[in-house]
């Protein structure tokens, strides 16, 4: 990842000068609100993410370190109308491409179908994301198993009027809902994928899962119930505790919950 060395130390240059002559005109630097790096720490090892930015400030380069898999990055391309054409996921010890996720778009551009690829493994396509439109508004997503969608999860979200999805549904192929999420409480402050440009790209690959971003707003409270077979089920309860900069920006989200240890996210921005 490249280091912007010589800014930083011009930087660290004009904060001792400005220190030594003045204390008292000491300021908390403005950020651009674009974010450089996340850390999740809720393991021994913790997971950190590392981002680069075009001069457009759209997502370049996504580093992911401590993946059990290997280090690995994820490359972003574009199209002419400036959306995501596909993604390449490099392995850093050897720098060959693992995966490859592409993505269609309707005549509206609006994101309809991604198709992730199995590069070490003869092309395969190994997954496939169909996305669905209500209103003008994104729905659902079938994530599929297999390339005639014969066997699919569906995700399904609902809306309140400040864009927050307050209920989220994973249902299987059979209608069968496995996992719902219920988000009480919204907190005012940004998502910091909102300050880096990534709610407008929207989908972020994670080296496990990838996962969807859809609220525009940090969540408060949440419960998650799962429905096993036999009707057996269990509800795990979060609390998001959140800390803000000068920018209204996180720097810090405690997640506490009821089955689990408690777990940490860090926010660095440029």
């Amino acid at each position: 990842m490249k280091k912007l060395t010589k800014t930083v130390i011009i930087l660290i240059g004009i904060l001792i000068v400005s220190c030594s002559s003045d204390d008292s005109n000491e300021q908390e630097p403005e950020s651009s609100g674009l974010l450089e790096r996340m850390e999740i720490q809720n393991t021994s090892t913790p997971y950190i993410y590392e981002f680069n930015y075009n001069d457009n400030n759209t997502i370049n380069e996504i580093y992911f370190y401590n993946y059990f898999a290997g280090d690995r990055k994820d490359k972003f391309y574009y199209n002419n109308q400036g959306s995501i054409e596909y993604i390449e996921s490099i392995l850093l010890s050897n720098d060959q491409v693992v995966q490859t996720v592409n993505f269609n778009y309707n005549a509206s551009n609006e994101l309809i179908s991604e198709i992730r690829i199995d590069n070490e493994n003869n092309n395969e396509i190994i997954e496939r994301g169909d996305y669905f439109y209500e209103n003008g508004a994104f729905s659902c997503l079938n994530r599929c198993f297999d390339i005639e969608c014969n066997s699919f999860q569906q995700i399904c979200y609902e809306f309140d009027g400040n864009g927050n999805s307050y209920t989220t549904t994973y249902s299987d192929d059979n209608g069968q809902t496995l996992v719902q999420i219920d988000v009480s409480e919204f907190d005012n402050g940004k998502s910091a994928f909102f300050g880096s440009n990534l709610t407008e790209i929207r989908y972020l690959t994670n080296p496990a899962l990838g996962f969807l971003i859809v609220n525009k707003n940090l969540i408060s409270k949440e419960v998650t119930t799962y429905f096993a077979t036999g009707g057996i089920q269990s509800e795990f309860q979060y609390d998001y505790t959140t800390e803000f900069n000068s920018s209204d920006l996180p720097t810090q989200i405690t997640i506490s919950s009821n089955q689990s240890a408690d777990s940490t996210i860090l926010y660095e921005y440029y």
